[in-house]
Parts: structure tokens; sequence; C-alpha cells
């Protein structure tokens, strides 16, 4: 009967050491998962950081160049503006 009773305790034995480990396996990967997700979290966060930054120096090249085109095409309005009033005025003389 001793045997019997020994022999009950030794099967269970490993079967608690499993769960203790399943649980504690289920501890550390969630632990480990939410590392992961807190990593990812932050990766994300500084590429949205990057990205912003990118479009914020882009709207500002866009607005740079937006305003150095206004500029020639005045520029060249007067100029072409004085090129017609020449023509006209030669236009007048013949």
């Amino acid at each position: 009967m001793l045997n019997a009773v020994t022999s009950k305790t030794a099967l269970n034995v490993p079967l608690l050491s499993s769960r203790l480990f399943a649980s504690k396996w289920n501890v550390v990967s969630r632990i480990e998962m939410e590392r992961r997700l807190q990593e990812k979290e932050e990766e994300m966060e500084a590429l949205r950081k990057n990205l912003q930054f990118e479009i914020d120096r882009l709207i500002a090249a866009l607005a740079d160049a937006e305003a150095r085109m206004k500029s020639e095409i005045s520029r060249l309005k007067k100029k072409y503006q004085a090129e017609i009033a020449e023509l006209e005025m030669t236009v007048d003389n013949l």
C-alpha cells in the first residue's frame, strides 16, 4: 500500500512540476510579449516623429519653392511687359 501511495505521489510530482513550469513559462512569455510590445510602440512613436519631421521639412521646402516661383513669375512678367511696350513703340513708329 505504501508503494501505491508513493507511486501516485511520484506521478503527481512531474505533473505539478510541469504545471508550475507552464505557469512560469506563461508569465515569462507574457512579460516578454509586453516588453516586445513596448519596444514596438516606441519604434512606432520614433517613426511617427521622424515622418512628421520629414513632412514638416517637405512643407517648408514646398513653401520656399512656391515663393521662388512667384518671384520668378513676377520678374518674367515685368520683363515681358517691358518687351511688349518696346515692341508696341516700334510698331507705332513704322
